[in-house]
């Protein structure tokens, strides 16, 4: 009998993707999370300003994948909040 359903999916991007920037569309349904090699501020750097919320480092290690992907998770419900809230109808206008 197969387990329970998933309740979310999470893009995993890799960063050795070639085009990263095309990988992630601005209204992307899902939360992402990076998995690289290396923790350095340039390599990391483009995956901050792309909307990427959360970072695994290889090799990746099981007792760091539930906290990273609830972080993910998190960060993802609190920007659709907040977009939500931007687009409401706005009295008077």
């Amino acid at each position: 009998m197969p387990g329970p359903r998933p309740r979310w999916r999470i893009g995993v991007l890799d960063s050795n993707a070639r085009s990263r920037a095309e990988l992630l569309p601005p209204d992307l349904p899902t939360p992402i999370v990076l998995v690289s090699e290396r923790s350095t501020a340039a390599a990391l750097g483009w995956a901050r300003i792309a909307g990427v919320m959360g970072v695994l480092l290889r090799p990746l290690r099981r007792e760091e994948l539930r906290p990273t992907l609830e972080i993910a998770i998190a960060r993802f419900r609190e920007l659709r909040r907040v977009l939500a809230w931007w687009r409401r109808p706005r009295p008077g206008s």
